[in-house]
């Protein structure tokens, strides 16, 4: 019985293990998105002021991408370490994704 408990609850630290990962992948998308597109506005109206705005947000989303990573491998590495003898490994899941990302997207044709 006190297998099964523990086998139960390794099989849940690994879902969400995967569903944390995943939240952060997302969030740093979300981040370069946004930063890559301050960058294309500030390639096409080359002035002063939207330099200086540009340089000050791509300072702001480094530092934010870095306390998001940060966060998120405080919480994996908790994870990992509460089960220390259990292999993890993390998978990609490319519907989360899309469905984190697109999610407002109206669907047309379906």
């Amino acid at each position: 019985m006190k297998n099964s408990l523990l086998d139960k609850q390794i099989k849940e630290a690994k879902i969400n293990l995967n569903y944390f990962f995943m939240v952060m992948i997302v969030k740093i998308i979300k981040q370069s998105i946004l930063l890559t597109t301050i960058l294309l506005i500030n390639q096409l109206f080359d002035t002063l002021i939207i330099n200086i705005i540009t340089l000050f947000f791509t300072i702001c989303s480094i530092f934010i991408i870095y306390k998001i990573v940060e966060h998120y491998n405080y919480i994996l590495n908790d994870i990992k370490n509460t089960f220390s003898n259990v292999d993890f490994t993390y998978i990609v899941d490319t519907y989360f994704i899309k469905e984190s990302l697109l999610k407002k997207v109206v669907k047309y044709g379906k």
